[in-house]
Parts: structure tokens; sequence; C-alpha cells
């Protein structure tokens, strides 16, 4: 089980509905196999302001400027009950504005928490095939989870 939290920063309306965003957390652990049976998983997802997202961005990965998301990852489910993986910060405003492109910001995100990364070609070829191959039967399902 995955429990999700969603919160925003700058008390405006959350910019998607949160049973998708919890439905597509789930979906996409469960098509990494990332969890283990009966293991609880948290993880917060929180939308930001983009210069705070600029200002994180910068402090966390020397990169100065704004992010559609940055994940960050706390462990992965073990021997424990529950466990708390980590935490995604999103760009609300980047997220408003390109809602087609907010599944793939999420699924990237999570991919982050689940332990795959980018810096590499090999490890970034991994990662966005996977990306893309749970975009594309999302499409199929017409985004039905």
């Amino acid at each position: 089980m995955i429990k999700v939290s969603i919160t925003t920063q700058n008390k405006e309306k959350i910019p998607f509905d949160k049973r998708f965003i919890k439905k597509l957390s789930r979906y996409v652990f469960k098509k990494i196999n990332f969890l283990k049976r009966g293991k609880n998983v948290i993880i917060d997802i929180t939308f930001l302001p983009k210069e705070k997202m600029r200002s994180l961005n910068f402090k966390y990965r020397g990169i100065n400027r704004t992010t559609s998301s940055l994940a960050f990852s706390y462990g992965s489910p073990s021997s424990d009950e529950k466990i708390y993986i980590g935490e995604i910060l999103l760009n609300g405003e980047i997220s408003k504005k390109k809602s087609d492109k907010f599944a793939e910001v999420l699924i990237h995100a999570l991919l982050h928490l689940a332990g795959y990364d980018h810096s590499k070609p090999t490890e970034r070829k991994e990662m966005f095939k996977i990306q893309e191959q749970i975009l594309k039967e999302l499409e199929e399902k017409r985004w039905a989870l």
C-alpha cells in the first residue's frame, strides 16, 4: 500500500486531481516492481512556486534555473512495515502551464524515488525507456488507472 500525501506551499488549489496523483504513483511503483507485498510506503508530493523550485534546484544541484520536479529519496522498502521513501517537489506553475506533461513529470520523479538516475548515458537510456513505456501504456488505456 502506498500512502501519498499531497500539499501545496502557496495555499493555492492543487492543480491536479489528488486521486489521479495517488493512482499514478501506485501504478508506476507496481509496474517497476518497486514494492514488496505487504509493505506500507509513504511519499510526500508538494507543489511549490517557481521561484522556490529555482532556489532548491540551485541549493541541491547547483543549477540556477527553475525545474519541473525534484525528488529526494530516503530509502527503499525493506523489512520494515512502513517506510518513508522520500518526497517529490513539483513546480506548481510549470505543472499548470503544461498539464499534458504533468503525468510525464510525475512518472519521472517517481522513478527517481525508486532509485533510477540519468546522469550516465546507460542510466538515462534505461530510465527514459521505462518512462516512455509507462506513458504509452497509460495512453493506450486512455488513462484509466
